[in-house]
């Protein structure tokens, strides 16, 4: 008898341990995400260490554009920049011979709000993101995120394209870094 509750228990606990991690993800439906800004890196201490200059906390800023969009097989959210702020700090650490080699860490803070009046009862909540990168092989580099307030429990990752240089507003003559970070996102509520 003690061996057919065992085995009861033991088959239980089982099936129990292969649902369980299939509950938890109910209802995360993986989506499709992208993000694309256009800005400069403003500011920021420079000072060499080591054989590296290190850029230290230059602001990102965006000067041209930036959206967010999300979902597979039709986009379930398309945020325009009337509804974004962004805020990025940057890290470089680059060789003595930035042509050879440089690293560049970005933490990223977009704000989405529920009108274009950036206020705070109008803010929906955050995506924060981390993303490495270098000039090795064309990488961009990789990224993950995760988001706050109404985003709760969102978790973002994928890979940033190689940094493009865009013509921007030729009075005065603005030269863009455009960023695009594509990968998934999972948790957006719906």
């Amino acid at each position: 008898m003690k061996k057919k509750l065992l085995g009861v228990f033991v088959s239980v606990l089982a099936v129990a341990m292969l649902v369980a991690p299939v509950m938890a993800m109910k209802g995360q439906t993986k989506q499709d995400f992208k993000l694309v800004f256009q800005g400069l890196p403003v500011g920021g201490e420079v000072k060499e260490a080591d054989g590296n200059i290190i850029n230290r906390d230059p602001d990102f800023v965006v000067l041209g554009d930036i959206y967010v969009q999300i979902g597979t097989g039709g986009v379930i959210e398309d945020l325009s920049k009337d509804y974004l702020e962004y805020e990025g700090i940057m890290n470089f650490v680059t060789h003595s011979k930035p042509e050879e080699f440089y690293t560049v860490r970005v933490v990223e803070t977009i704000f989405i709000y529920s009108s274009p009046e950036h206020t705070e009862e109008n803010l929906r909540g955050t995506l924060v993101i981390t993303a490495i990168g270098d000039n090795r092989g064309g990488n961009g580099g990789n990224f993950v995120g995760h988001g706050t307030g109404e985003f709760e429990g969102v978790k973002i990752n994928g890979n940033s394209d190689p940094l493009e240089i865009v013509p921007g507003n030729p009075d005065p003559p603005y030269i863009y870094i455009q960023l695009t970070r594509t990968g998934t996102v999972m948790g957006w509520p719906e």
